[in-house]
C-alpha cells in the first residue's frame, strides 16, 4: 500500500521563500472555515465572518507579522465570536443603506398596491348597488307597485 501523505519521490515538496512548506499535509489544514460557517454553506454571516478572518491574515502578512500555517491557524471561539458580531454589524448596515435607497419605490408599491385595494372595493360596491336597484326595479316589482298604488284599501 503507498503512503499518500509522503510526497512522490519526483515531486518535491513546494515550500516558500523563507523554506516553509506551502502545501500542508493531509489532516493538518485549517478548520477555520468550518469553525464559522459549520455545515450551512449558505450561513451568511459565516462567510462574512471568515471573510473577515482572511483579511486579518492578509493585514498581518503585510505588516510583516508571522503567519502560523495549516492547524495551528484554527481561531478560538472568542475570535469566531467577534468577527461574527462584526459580520451581522456589516450585514445590518448594508441592509438598511438599500432599504434606505428602496423606500421610495416600496412606498410607491405599497401606496398603488392600496389604490388597487380601494379601486377593487369601489368596483364591488358598483355592482352592489346596481344590483339592488335592479332588483327593485324589475318589471314585477313596478308592475305590483303599480297595483298597489291603484287599490284603494279604504
Amino acid at each position: 500500500m503507498t503512503d499518500r501523505t509522503a510526497p512522490a519521490p519526483d515531486h518535491p515538496t513546494p515550500a516558500y521563500q523563507d523554506g516553509s512548506p506551502a502545501a500542508t499535509p493531509p489532516n493538518t489544514f485549517s478548520q477555520a472555515f468550518r469553525n464559522f460557517v459549520g455545515d450551512n454553506p449558505k450561513d451568511i454571516e459565516g462567510l462574512l465572518a471568515y471573510a473577515l478572518y482572511k483579511q486579518s491574515i492578509t493585514e498581518d502578512r503585510e505588516r510583516g507579522l508571522p503567519v502560523q500555517p495549516g492547524a495551528s491557524r484554527n481561531p478560538g471561539s472568542n475570535t469566531i465570536d467577534n468577527l461574527r458580531r462584526a459580520a451581522r454589524t456589516l450585514l445590518q448596515e448594508y441592509s438598511s443603506k438599500i432599504l434606505e435607497a428602496e423606500k421610495p419605490g416600496l412606498q410607491r408599491t405599497a401606496i398603488w398596491a392600496k389604490l388597487d385595494e380601494v379601486s377593487g372595493n369601489l368596483a364591488t360596491l358598483q355592482t352592489n348597488i346596481i344590483t339592488h336597484v335592479e332588483r327593485r326595479t324589475r318589471t314585477w316589482a313596478g308592475v305590483k307597485a303599480s297595483v298597489y298604488g291603484c287599490v284603494d284599501f279604504n
